[in-house]
């Protein structure tokens, strides 16, 4: 008995089908044999496809770092400047308020200064009052003597 569990009183048709079976299993083994040596032929531009694809995503990410990195700065740069604006605001804010509470005092001392100089003028005014009516009265006295004395209007 042989390897492949034939005889060598096996029948003639045996070894055909034993022939057959040999020939298929090497049309198999070639068939296969091709297909792993196309698999292994694409495999390397396969490969190298997609390296390239992933140079590509690498390149284009990078890019977009970089993009995204100066835009990083310059919005760093404007919030630095919004940040010392905000700052010199709110001392100008600060120093507006204080003037803002020296003009109220000044205003509130002043209108007190007013209250008084109305008092004082309404004194005066209240003597040149009395002044002019007792002046008033004794300057026609005067001006009607004179007249008089002229004789004028006759």
């Amino acid at each position: 008995m042989n390897f492949l569990g034939y005889t060598s009183t096996s029948s003639l048709r045996e070894k055909e089908e034993l022939v057959e079976k040999l020939l298929d299993a090497n049309k198999q083994f070639y068939k296969a044999n091709n297909d792993l040596k196309s698999k292994l032929e694409k495999a390397p531009k396969s490969r190298d496809d997609e390296i390239h694809g992933l140079k590509q995503q690498i390149e284009g990410l990078r890019q977009e770092c970089t993009k995204l990195s100066n835009e990083n700065t310059r919005l760093n740069e404007s919030w630095s400047k919004l940040s010392k604006s905000y700052d010199n605001s709110r001392t100008s804010q600060k120093q507006l308020f204080k003037q803002y509470a020296e003009a109220s005092n000044n205003i509130e001392e002043l209108e007190g200064e007013l209250e008084k100089a109305k008092e004082e003028l309404k004194k005066v005014n209240d003597r040149y009052d009395a002044f002019v009516t007792v002046s008033g009265t004794n300057f026609a006295s005067h001006v009607d003597r004179v007249l008089k004395k002229r004789k004028v209007g006759e």
